[in-house]
């Protein structure tokens, strides 16, 4: 009997555990301490539980009971308590809950529609990454999202309440803020950066709307004391993103609005960086940073408690939502010194690309208007401002001619999708059309003249010269304290009245205006000039090239069409004054058709793959193969006599390479730049490209460069012949004449492109676009650039091919027929470094490549005399 009652003990014990759950509940008694207390009944040494804790660590078999945690930092957790039976070592029972570490700080800003007043558009700033937020809209109306637009039936007062709850539905955060709906007026605002060069902390604001009477206050989000006024210059002490409102106050009217803004290198850095969306998950960022030395360190903060580190990095968000994104640039010694923030908006809840724009005009001339939005990342946007003009970027300012109503559109566009907004602004005759002519005093240094156009007779004129001092009068002479630009600003006075009737400003440029350029001919290349001319901040440069084209910017290059003698003249403005004009005489010679340098290049990280396309038919030589030079000039120091040479650059950078071809009474040079970046970009979609070249006649070869992963290849030879496949296919003509040869490739996703090109072989087995003149066939034998300046004889290759394309975990290779049985091998990433090697046999013929990241990579092989061979593949 006592053994029966033992054992319904035990099973009572056992069975009435199991009936209970893990509910646990939390305390967070300071900081990021969190105690978590699980309920009573488990009894000790039966019962265990395992904790996991929501940062990626866990507890290990504990007592079940209450049980204390440390966070790193401030956020919300998902924790689960797991309970098991030593007994018989089975799970009883789980409970998951949210934990909530550190301060209540969600929050939310709103920004107002430029166009209609009763329509806002709300972002909330969360505290959690697995949280979502409802809203509460004062009038009724309920909403759920990150990003949420509401429009309001009527004016009022409206208390907005946001909550954060997480994926139990627990309110993790609430916030609440009242807002004032009134459709007479609008607190929408723009904001420039009027001298990003100098001062990229500085920024002007500028409210949309503009009426005598109204009271303006700025609050800039920094701590910084408020400030009045409707367009108000405010310079950040450190960069981040600012949560700027602005509040108007028109009798008995008021708004109020707020936008985060982005602010950048404080103090004169300029480290930034650029996010880019993944076009298939728009809830992954690819950041690339600029720094102020490539040789620092970047480090991140993706703004949803998360860091990365490197030039490079990529992060994919659990949520959908706005995150203020920071970079960190530190250089050896460990100090900071270059921050940027900027917030990104993960997509994944179907927003789209703001286009709402503000519109403002300038103060003393009403037919000046600016538009203006703020810069999202990877946006372009596109101006149409109805008379006909369109203009780029993201602030944009017009002097309309005529009065009149008139449509303006903007489009923003990030390369993937597209929004458009318009408005509708009437300008009106401008009764005030003031301005003034500065011109440089050609006998006194730093000394300008100028002379005033005022809009009536009855009018005086005062001065601000941009350095502190003024004058009155219609004529002046002012001599500056140095070289520089400087604002100067002329104020139409009513003499009656002493009001401001009128007001022109301009730019203008004390010294260093110098016009002088020089013009050089590019080496092997007499048609093509390049133009120089220091660059001053602020200046403009308009060039003539003297033939009707033209061009803008310091520094251009300009390829003449044909010979002759041409006047090259430079213009340089400021403010919209032209202050100087330099012109020279350049000559075009004639070039010879029969004798031209020309050649290609392909580059895969450090290794350049240059190929020969040059025209060599020497004058009063019969018209058949003669002995060929080759010197080539790779830029680095380096050089090959070779046709078809590769090189590789020992690191990353712009080079100028040159060939120079000689033969009998023909020598010619032809330079071209190669860009060297070992920078690891997967293809995106495909791209179907090859070029022709010839290396003997009745030989002819085609290189495939065409862009894709795991690539399907369809070749029309154009001869009637049935379709080709492969990468790189061998086709055998039966004549020689005129084909027209399309490659087309497709990929798994759908992408497929095509590329046409025509070849001409004439009798002789040459191709024409070497020079030869125009029945028996020719071999065209397509490859890849490897492949030709390797060795065009696959018998003298070791490595006959490398598969799959992309390699994934194991990398294959097939030999061929003459390869020793051992070689060593090295796997080489694109930026030089050796990241694999050992040997390899014909049997072993694989290589376990799981380790490696995704990215193109060089397998080399040494073979016993000293020679090497490789090959390039993609990691998937």
């Amino acid at each position: 009997m006592k053994y029966i009652y033992s054992l319904l003990l035990v099973l009572f014990v056992t069975f009435g555990a199991q009936a209970q759950n893990c509910v646990w509940t939390a305390s967070n008694p300071s900081g990021n301490v969190a105690v978590l207390i699980p309920s009573p009944g488990f009894p000790a040494g039966q019962f265990y539980g395992i904790w996991t804790f929501g940062n990626g660590t866990s507890s290990g078999p504990v007592a079940v009971g209450p049980i204390t945690q440390v966070y790193n930092s401030p956020g919300v957790y998902s924790v689960c308590l797991n309970v098991y039976d030593s007994l018989n070592g089975g799970i009883i029972c789980t409970h998951c809950d949210s934990v909530l570490v550190g301060a209540n700080n969600c929050s939310f800003t709103y920004t107002q529609d430029s166009s209609n007043a009763n329509q806002y558009y709300f972002s909330a700033n969360l505290q959690g990454t697995n949280t979502v937020a409802n809203w509460s809209f004062g009038d009724g109306s309920n909403g759920t999202g990150n990003n949420v637009t509401h429009t309001y039936a009527a004016t009022g007062t409206y208390t907005v309440t946001m909550t954060e709850v997480d994926f139990f539905n627990n309110v993790i955060c609430s916030y609440t803020y009242t807002i004032i709906i009134n459709s007479s007026i609008s607190c929408a605002f723009g904001y420039t950066f009027p001298n990003p060069a100098q001062n990229p902390a500085l920024l002007q604001f500028n409210a949309a709307f503009n009426t005598s009477g109204a009271q303006y206050i700025w609050d800039f989000g920094d701590n910084s004391l408020p400030v009045t006024g409707n367009n108000p210059q405010h310079a950040f002490a450190q960069p981040g993103a600012y949560n700027v409102c602005l509040t108007i106050i028109s009798g008995v009217d008021t708004c109020f609005n707020c936008m985060m803004i982005p602010v950048g290198g404080g103090g004169g850095s300029n480290c930034s960086f650029i996010a880019t969306p993944d076009s298939s998950n728009p809830s992954s960022f690819t950041f690339l940073a600029t720094g102020t030395n490539p040789n620092n360190a970047i480090v991140w903060n993706f703004g949803d408690g998360s860091t990365g580190f490197g030039m490079i990095a990529s992060h994919t968000y659990s949520s959908t939502g706005t995150f203020t994104v920071c970079m960190d640039e530190i250089d050896s010694s460990g100090a900071i010194i270059c921050s940027f923030c900027f917030p990104v908006q993960t997509n994944g809840g179907g927003g789209g690309i703001n286009c709402n724009f503000t519109v403002s005009t300038w103060p003393g001339n009403p037919t000046i208007f600016t538009f203006a939005i703020p810069q999202a990342i990877n946006t372009a946007y596109f101006w149409d401002l109805g008379n006909g003009v369109t203009a780029t970027g993201n602030n944009v300012a017009h002097n309309y001619a005529a009065p009149g109503t008139y449509n303006v559109c903007l489009t923003a566009s990030n390369g993937i999708t597209s929004s458009t907004c318009c408005q509708t602004i009437v300008v009106p005759p401008n009764p005030n059309p003031c301005s003034f002519v500065a011109t440089p005093d050609s006998s006194l240094a730093n000394t300008f003249n100028f002379v005033g156009l005022p809009s009536q007779l009855i009018t005086g004129l005062t001065w601000d010269f941009g350095d502190n001092t003024t004058g009155v009068g219609n004529n002046l002479s002012h001599t500056y304290p140095g070289p520089g630009t400087y604002q100067v600003c002329m104020n139409e006075i009513e003499l009656a009245t002493g009001n401001i009737v009128c007001t022109s400003c301009m730019a203008v440029t004390v010294g260093n205006s110098n016009c002088t350029f020089t013009a050089t001919a590019a080496p092997g290349n007499p048609g093509t000039f390049s133009f120089n001319t220091q660059g001053i901040p602020n200046n403009t440069y308009y060039w003539d090239f003297g033939n009707g084209a033209t061009a803008t910017g310091n520094n251009v290059a300009y390829t003449y069409p044909s010979p002759g003698v041409y006047n090259v003249c430079l213009n340089v403005g400021n403010g919209g004054a032209i202050i100087c004009t330099s012109c020279q005489t350049i000559t075009v010679p004639p070039n010879n058709p029969s004798c031209v340098a020309n050649f290609t290049s392909v580059s895969i990280g450090l290794i350049a793959y240059f190929i020969d396309q040059s025209t060599v038919n020497p004058p009063n030589v019969p018209p058949l193969p003669v002995p060929v030079n080759y010197s080539w000039n790779f830029g680095d120091g380096n050089s090959s006599t070779l046709q078809f040479p590769q090189h590789q650059y020992s690191a990353p950078g712009t080079y100028l390479v040159c060939l120079t071809v000689s033969t009998v009474g023909c020598t010619t040079t032809y330079c071209d730049s190669i860009v060297i970046d070992t920078t690891i970009n997967n293809p995106i979609g495909c791209n179907a490209y090859f070029i022709f070249t010839q290396t003997t006649p009745y030989q002819l070869i085609g290189v495939n460069l065409s862009n894709g992963v795991n690539l399907n290849f369809s070749w029309d030879f154009g001869d009637g012949s049935p379709l080709g496949s492969g990468a790189y296919p061998t086709h055998q003509y039966a004549n020689t004449g005129t084909y027209v040869v399309c490659l087309t490739v497709s990929d798994f996703l759908g992408c497929n492109d095509t590329y046409c090109d025509t070849i001409t072989v004439d009798s002789l087995g040459n191709i024409i676009y070497r020079g030869f003149s125009a029945n028996a066939g020719f071999t065209l034998n397509i490859i890849s650039p490897s492949q030709l300046t390797s060795g065009l004889d696959d018998q003298t290759n070791t490595i006959s091919r490398i598969y799959p394309v992309p390699a994934t975990d194991r990398l294959f290779v097939e030999w061929a027929a003459n390869t020793a049985d051992a070689l060593n091998y090295q796997v080489i990433s694109v930026d030089g470094r050796e990241v694999m090697k050992g040997l390899v046999t014909r049997t072993a013929n694989q290589l376990n490549t799981e380790s490696l990241s995704p990215g193109i990579y060089l397998f080399r092989v040494i073979n016993a005399d000293g020679s090497a061979d490789s090959k390039t593949f993609v990691k998937q």
